[in-house]
């Protein structure tokens, strides 16, 4: 097993404060107990995949699942609406787990699911009222949503489809999905109310992950072109598809910050490490996007992989049950 280099884990805080803008507030909302200073990722700083909380505010990291951890390698991480509690994937050697819950403090560790399968990408209703996931078992993938106290779990979207990387949007009724089959990945929406699934990109396009925006009007993805993967918006309206990066590595997993005038990402665009003169992919860092600019800060520089970043958007009111 190829063992990463290590190196210093610090986190170039000054830097995501200053560029990430999490803790600049949401337009016409109010600030939900320090919601928008917090951004968690999960890292293998520690030797096994850990979930890490940064508190922008106090300049703080915090490992939410130290020593073991309810796993053996512990990803994925989402918080919740409001900032209270995350949610993540805890799975042993062999990639078989569960979800799991904790507070943003640390404390309240609850198990959610009690199947061991595969499961990936955990994504939080706007609401807080639901979680959708991925769960693969010898049966196949599929998309389910659970309660946050382990209750209601059930599978949505069309018998037998094919569907990746969940994000709510505002309204709560549909779900952002990566979908396809023949390795044809494209970016589709799930209705919630009838069951289907409109794919909103083209075939060539060969998508990775999305992300519904705050104000429900684009979905950032990233996507492989010219065999790279690079970051876009998708203008849900008109159709249009811009661009954002370009360049070497993988440029992947991009998360709206509250205002949604900047992305977070994990890139491999400054990988520096090598083994037996091999340059290395999978050793992914954070880096933070302005698009109005177009300017992009790096802001984790460790030798460790930094990866599937999450902002905390406010918390909203009002559960509604997903149907599909």
């Amino acid at each position: 097993m190829i063992r990463r280099r290590r190196g210093r884990p610090g986190i170039a805080l000054a830097a995501l404060i200053a560029s990430l803008g999490c803790s600049g507030g949401v337009r016409g909302t109010s600030r939900v107990g320090g919601c928008e200073s917090l951004l968690v990722f999960d890292s293998d700083r520690n030797g096994a995949s850990d979930v890490f909380l940064l508190d922008l505010d106090a300049r703080a990291v915090r490992n939410l699942t130290p020593g073991d951890g309810p796993g053996d390698e512990n990803r994925f991480p989402d918080l919740s609406p409001g900032g209270a509690e995350v949610v993540f994937v805890s799975e042993d050697t062999l990639g078989l787990g569960d979800l799991y819950v904790v507070g943003t403090d640390g404390s309240g560790l609850r198990r959610l699911t009690r199947e061991p399968a595969f499961y990936e990408n955990p994504a939080w209703s706007i609401d807080g009222e639901w979680i959708a996931f991925e769960r693969g078992t010898d049966e196949g993938w599929g998309l389910f949503v659970i309660r946050p106290d382990g209750g209601g779990l059930h599978r949505v979207g069309p018998p037998g489809a094919d569907l990746f990387h969940p994000s709510w949007a505002p309204d709560g009724r549909r779900i952002a999905v990566v979908t396809g089959t023949d390795n044809r990945w494209v970016a589709g929406i799930l209705s919630l109310d009838s069951g289907t699934v409109q794919p909103v990109t083209e075939p060539g396009l060969g998508v990775g992950s999305v992300q519904w925006s705050p104000d429900g009007a684009t979905i950032a993805l990233d996507a492989v072109v010219e065999s790279n993967f690079d970051l876009y918006l998708l203008d849900l309206e008109s159709g249009r598809l811009r661009r954002l990066t370009r360049g070497r590595g993988v440029d992947a997993r991009p998360t709206w910050s509250p205002h949604g005038s900047r992305l977070a990402f994990h890139s491999t665009r400054d990988r520096g490490a090598s083994v037996g003169g091999q340059e290395r992919w999978d050793e992914f860092e954070l880096y933070v996007l302005d698009l109005s600019t177009g300017e992009t800060d790096r802001l984790t520089d460790n030798g460790f992989l930094d990866a599937h970043p999450d902002c905390c958007w406010p918390a909203l009111g009002g559960a509604r049950r997903p149907r599909g």
